[in-house]
């Protein structure tokens, strides 16, 4: 596995905390029409598996409230939120030492609906005290742009009176030079900026949009920026492509109401969500996942996830939990089914899905043969059917959702025929046609009006058809097939 030089990874490393998941209190836009909720859903509830019996992410306080917020940001979950809140509960004062600990628990129990100063000998003044009454800023060891918006968020859902200057400190200390936020080396002589601290920004100035004409201004330049950094595919790089990087800047422009860039950050991030199926190797059971990156995700379907595994977290639990709000922004797919589910012997057939999304990764199996598929790219395989008739399974696997039929191979059969001896004209008569596979569509013509059906589980098919002509009729029945046919005769009258 490649090293994780992000600055923000080290932090957390060090530290022994991890940087808190976008979309924190922030006003968010009203929800698009198209917005996918099945995406979102689906790395939800991977990572609600991924919860140990305390209700934490194996231990892991920070990246848990990291969950937590994307949870609250999409809605329901209530019993897996209320899990969380004992799990936090739990480790509370070993966690809650310093000022980003304090603006992370702080919005966490806001998020759930607890006052965060009846928490840890009351989390808003000791955030207070962690922020300088001269300069404004949350020192901090490691901070950034990042650290500061987590001071400003915190503290502007409390109402604090140390909310502006905090504000005018994310603005005014670190912003690089060259644009975009970010964090300053320790001699003060270098800032580097990136999507992630950018973002941050964003989610902690855009609740104080239009307070001031400085604020508006830097949210302003904040979306230039990330509009300026997303890559050509949408994604977004702060020393490699990453899903955490993307999902935090796909949030922000979401919430900034730059819907396309949005979108094209949320199709990047399906890309990386793993389906949870055959197509998988050894994440098969890790449907709704996102990887942090390509090669994250190849690794995976080679080894597994491991929970114990150096990385693990940020690899996959924290940049899932920062991939949910994000996902939303993507267009949402269509019903999903296989097609066609009838085919020739002896025949070779595309087999197409169809209602995948945009991007979306599947899976699709045709008896002990699978094909990985993605919407909008590839989404059908080739099917050499047998030289006899024969049924297959057939399933299609998708992040969160799934398909499951039969593809029937069939042969040619006469097809038996029930009809009265006389039907009236201009009443529908009830043609009964026998020897169909479940299922198959069947076309019935009596004279020259036509009318279909589909045969039930017996594989028997009742088409009803209104005649207007009397006299002498031809009754033929077509399947699936050409050669799956059948035919008798009536008389109208």
């Amino acid at each position: 596995m490649s090293p994780r030089s992000l600055v923000r990874r080290t932090v957390a490393a060090v530290a022994g905390t991890a940087v808190v998941a976008g979309g924190l209190m922030a006003v968010a836009p009203a929800p698009s029409a198209h917005a996918d909720s099945v995406a979102p859903n689906a790395a939800a509830n991977w990572l609600v598996g991924e919860l140990d019996a305390t209700g934490l992410l194996h231990g892991d306080v920070a990246k848990t409230i990291d969950f937590a917020l994307a949870l609250k940001e999409i809605g329901g979950h209530q019993a897996t939120l209320a899990k969380i809140a004992s799990g936090v509960d739990g480790k509370l004062d070993a966690y809650a030492v310093d000022g980003v600990s304090y603006a992370q628990a702080s919005l966490f129990y806001r998020a759930v609906g607890v006052d965060p100063a009846t928490k840890a000998g009351n989390l808003v003044t000791k955030l207070e005290g962690a922020v300088d009454d001269t300069s404004g800023e949350m020192v901090y060891p490691w901070g950034g742009a990042w650290s500061q918006a987590l001071a400003v968020r915190a503290l502007d859902a409390a109402n604090s009176t140390e909310t502006d200057d905090a504000t005018d400190s994310l603005i005014d200390d670190f912003e690089c030079p060259s644009g975009g936020w970010g964090y300053w080396d320790g001699a003060h002589t270098s800032c580097t900026a990136d999507p992630d601290n950018t973002a941050d920004m964003l989610f902690a100035l855009l609740p104080q949009k239009g307070k001031s004409a400085k604020i508006d201004d830097a949210i302003a330049r904040g979306i230039s920026w990330l509009k300026a950094a997303q890559k050509a595919d949408g994604s977004f790089e702060a020393y490699e492509v990453n899903a955490s990087s993307t999902g935090l800047a796909g949030q922000a422009l979401a919430r900034a109401g730059a819907a396309p860039e949005a979108e094209r950050a949320a199709l990047w991030l399906r890309g990386r969500q793993v389906a949870g199926s055959s197509c998988d190797g050894k994440l098969a059971a890790e449907g709704g996942a996102v990887g942090f990156s390509d090669q994250v995700v190849a690794e995976g379907r080679t080894d597994g996830i491991d929970p114990a595994a150096p990385g693990t977290g940020y690899d996959w639990y924290l940049a899932t939990a920062q991939s949910i709000v994000a996902l939303k922004a993507a267009p949402i797919g269509g019903p999903l089914a296989v097609t066609p589910l009838f085919v020739h012997v002896s025949s070779t057939v595309n087999v197409a899905a169809t209602g995948l999304a945009v991007a979306e990764n599947a899976c699709l199996t045709i008896g002990a043969t699978s094909t990985p598929l993605r919407g909008g790219a590839t989404t059908a395989t080739s099917f050499v059917a047998p030289v006899s008739a024969q049924a297959y399974p057939v399933t299609l696997v998708a992040p969160g959702r799934s398909f499951t039929a039969s593809l029937k191979a069939l042969d040619a059969t006469k097809l038996k025929i029930k009809v009265a001896t006389k039907i009236k004209a201009k009443k529908k008569a009830t043609i009964k046609v026998k020897g169909l596979a479940a299922g198959e569509p069947v076309t019935v013509k009596v004279g020259k009006k036509t009318a279909t059906g589909t045969a039930n589980a017996k594989g028997v098919a009742k088409v009803k058809v209104k005649v207007k002509k009397k006299g002498k009729a031809k009754v033929k029945v077509v399947g699936a097939f050409p050669d799956r046919k059948g035919k008798a005769t009536t008389r109208v009258r």
